[in-house]
């Protein structure tokens, strides 16, 4: 009977969670989901010509947050029915559980992501004091400097690129304030409102990537 190398064993676990990787492509986008620690992070490219542009790195947070920076999401699922290209992401952190589902319309040159987190207890004033006490949302690490276009929309432009991102609306949502995007250097909020007092409830957002043939933020200043 042979003698077993843990540290062999280690390695190996640690080299097959490392090679954790999944891809959601088309002719315009990347997505590139990523096993990091104990959650996926994702990286956003667009696809232009024979390039891969790298636009936005998603800024994760600790198995201790309860309310983390991005969606905590641990579990992923494809979803190929219709040809759609879909992927649904699931995760919990603390009472609360999150869902993403990211989807690529080829016809839109479009990457959507629609997400939701269901809250069972409400937060400490110092849950999120960089967002002024509000934790939900997701953050980015951009490649290329964002430039706010309105609290809705931000241009993210490099050479021969120009990309849109438009967050919201969300439909059915209770009134209050809308989804709104926060830019600062190479970092990237997309923050919902409020959405209601009650408990358990939902607060939703979503957002949208789009290649556009608008030159970009210099050309509609």
């Amino acid at each position: 009977m042979g003698i077993t190398d843990h540290g062999f064993l280690r390695r190996l676990c640690h080299a097959r969670a490392m090679s954790r990787t999944e891809i959601l492509a088309d002719r315009y986008w990347q997505i590139a989901f990523v096993w990091h620690g104990d959650r996926w992070a994702h990286t956003i490219a667009a696809v232009v010509g024979d390039r891969l542009v790298p636009l936005l790195d998603s800024r994760e947070g600790t198995p201790v947050d309860r309310w983390p920076a991005s969606p905590p999401l641990s579990d992923l699922h494809r979803q190929d029915a219709r040809g759609a290209n879909t992927v649904m992401l699931l995760g919990m952190a603390g009472r609360s559980h999150w869902s993403v589902t990211v989807q690529l319309s080829e016809g839109d040159r479009a990457a959507s992501f629609q997400v939701a987190c269901r809250i069972h207890a409400e937060w400490p004033a110092a849950a999120a004091p960089d967002r002024g006490a509000w934790p939900l949302g997701s953050r980015y690490r951009s490649s290329v400097c964002p430039r706010q276009q309105s609290p809705q929309a931000a241009w993210l432009a490099e050479q021969d690129l120009a990309v849109q991102l438009v967050a919201g609306p969300v439909a059915d949502a209770p009134p209050g304030p809308p989804v709104t995007i926060a830019t600062a250097d190479h970092a990237l909020d997309i923050l919902p409102g409020p959405q209601g007092n009650s408990l358990p409830r939902t607060v939703r957002w979503n957002y949208c990537l789009t290649q556009t043939d608008t030159p970009g933020p210099s050309a509609i200043e």
